[in-house]
């Protein structure tokens, strides 16, 4: 779980960071950032003093949300359970039909092997569903960034990383 999560912040931070510092050199992404804050501050809105420390955790600033989100199974459950994304908040999902074909039918199948007594529908969306999509678009606009700065699973520069480890043998490392 802890490394999945960790890797789930070396594929996102930096893309956030560069898309919040230059919103209109990347403007589509932009708009898939605006949609996964949108989502954000609805969840938020759920979350009391009564709910888990999972939760709170989770809901703290967007890294979190979006690592947590996708790794933590407690916290996957709470944002499954909330269904009334508004429409406001998903706007327009402009991924490929092609690939939105296929996360349709992923999600199918994960309703049918999670034995849920219902299928996809994308006119309503739980939370967790609007972050695999709204993470997965914002990914997709955000490649030359992460070209352009790649890192390595720990967050580091690649080129600084690859400087502090090229003095030690592959044994040592």
């Amino acid at each position: 779980g802890v490394f999945v999560h960790e890797i789930m912040h070396a594929a996102t931070a930096n893309a956030i960071r560069n898309v919040q510092a230059n919103p209109d050199k990347y403007p589509k992404a932009k708009e898939s950032l605006d949609k996964l804050n949108a989502l954000l501050d609805h969840v938020k809105s759920k979350v009391t003093d009564n709910s888990s420390e999972i939760v709170k955790y989770g809901t703290q600033n967007l890294d979190e949300f979006i690592a947590t989100g996708m790794t933590d199974p407690q916290f996957i459950k709470y944002l499954d359970s909330i269904v009334d994304v508004p429409k406001a908040v998903r706007g327009k999902n402009r991924l490929l039909s092609a690939f939105r074909s296929m996360v349709d039918s992923i999600l199918d199948t994960l309703y049918a092997v999670a034995g849920k007594g219902r299928t996809y529908d994308p006119k309503q969306l739980s939370a967790y569903e609007a972050l695999i999509l709204d993470t997965t678009e914002f990914m997709g606009r955000t490649q030359e960034i992460n070209k352009a700065n790649q890192i390595d699973l720990l967050g580091a520069p690649r080129a600084e990383a690859k400087d502090k480890v090229s003095q030690y043998s592959a044994k040592e490392v």
